[in-house]
């Protein structure tokens, strides 16, 4: 049987971790705050949430116990379809990842991004294997440089990297097909015509800072680019030098070193669009 705390305990949280989260929820002094995030989060009304929790700790952790109980009630819909447990676990990990930004940037554990969250909770996105997807559309634009056969409005799935965890080559191509076979048997009447990204990590200007036996590299050449954004250089420095949660400081990495050295001397790392049909 799934409990509150069984989730907590399964999607990564430490033994502390729980006993504060377990704490806050059976607090009296925040049930205001409580009933606040859960009435929204039930509605899906995850903006009035989210401009209380990055002023006020308190409702960030009220989101948070609110979206695990929320993530709880899901589990009910995902033995209905038949969904295996340990699918349920690994989407529901996102919680834990995005509880873990929320502390790096307000020092507490809590939760804002709640959309984002929310998308996990709702059977909206999967995490299969090392990646995430969830149910978008084509939309074609005079942008794209090439066209693949695709038109406005076809299904598509869209791929996103959750930042934890190890990424290989070998573990992005396991979750490509591991993502074919569950869309195909959990979701049949979901004709998708492929998958699509749109990320720093596919930029043909990574070539310039990374071998061709990277990993990035690599997960990038799995994809046909459709919109090289070349100079878009925001989403690679934040994922770089991590500029979101800390200040920039001297380069560490040797990532970190080429890519400083790049954009010091005018290169750009860029940005690009890519799909990835199937059959």
């Amino acid at each position: 049987m799934m409990t509150f705390e069984k989730l907590i305990t399964e999607i990564g949280f430490t033994q502390d971790e729980k006993n504060e989260i377990m704490s806050f929820s059976s607090d009296e002094n925040t049930r205001e705050f409580r009933d606040f995030a859960m009435f929204h989060l039930m509605k899906d009304d995850c903006e009035s949430l989210n401009s209380k929790v990055c002023d006020d700790t308190t409702y960030g952790m009220a989101a948070l116990v609110a979206m695990l109980c929320k993530a709880l009630l899901a589990w009910s819909e995902y033995e209905k379809r038949g969904i295996s447990y340990d699918i349920y676990k690994d989407t529901m990990s996102d919680i834990k990842v995005w509880a873990y930004n929320y502390r790096r940037v307000y020092g507490k554990l809590g939760l804002s991004d709640l959309a984002w969250v929310n998308g996990s909770v709702v059977l909206f996105r999967f995490k299969l294997g090392r990646l995430q997807y969830n149910f978008t559309e084509f939309t074609e634009s005079s942008s794209h440089d090439i066209s693949v056969g695709l038109k406005n409005g076809d299904k598509m799935l869209d791929v996103h990297i959750q930042q934890e965890g190890s990424f290989t080559d070998e573990l992005c191509g396991e979750s490509l097909e591991l993502a074919k076979t569950f869309y195909r048997k959990y979701f049949p009447e979901y004709d998708f015509k492929g998958f699509i990204c749109h990320s720093w990590l596919l930029s043909p200007g990574l070539s310039q800072v990374l071998p061709e036996t990277s990993n990035i590299i690599k997960f990038g050449k799995r994809f046909t680019i459709i919109e090289n954004q070349a100079q878009n250089d925001g989403q690679a420095i934040e994922r770089i030098f991590d500029t979101k949660f800390k200040d920039s400081k001297a380069p560490l990495t040797s990532l970190q070193i080429k890519a400083r050295k790049l954009l010091d001397e005018g290169g750009h790392l860029g940005n690009a669009l890519g799909v990835i049909l199937v059959d």
